[in-house]
C-alpha cells in the first residue's frame, strides 16, 4: 500500500507540490517563521498586501497577532 501511495504521489507531484499558490492559510505562520529564521536576506523580502509594503519580520508578527486574537475568541 505504501508503494502505491508513493507512486500516486510521484505521478501527481507536479499538480500537488509545485503550485505555490495552493498554500493553506493555517500553514502560513510556520512558512513565514521558517523563511525568516533560515534565509540570510530575510529583511530584503517584502510582502505587498493591498498596496501596503511589509517586511517579512513584521508580516510574521502581524500573522502571529491575528492568529492569537482569533484563537482567543
Amino acid at each position: 500500500m505504501q508503494c502505491i501511495g508513493f507512486g500516486i504521489a510521484g505521478i501527481a507531484r507536479s499538480c500537488i507540490v509545485f503550485p505555490d499558490y495552493c498554500i493553506w492559510p493555517s500553514n502560513l505562520p510556520a512558512i513565514i517563521l521558517n523563511r525568516t529564521l533560515h534565509e540570510s536576506s530575510a529583511g530584503d523580502y517584502m510582502f505587498y498586501i493591498r498596496g501596503i509594503k511589509l517586511p517579512q519580520f513584521r508580516y510574521l508578527w502581524a500573522l502571529a497577532g491575528i492568529y492569537f486574537t482569533w484563537h482567543m475568541f
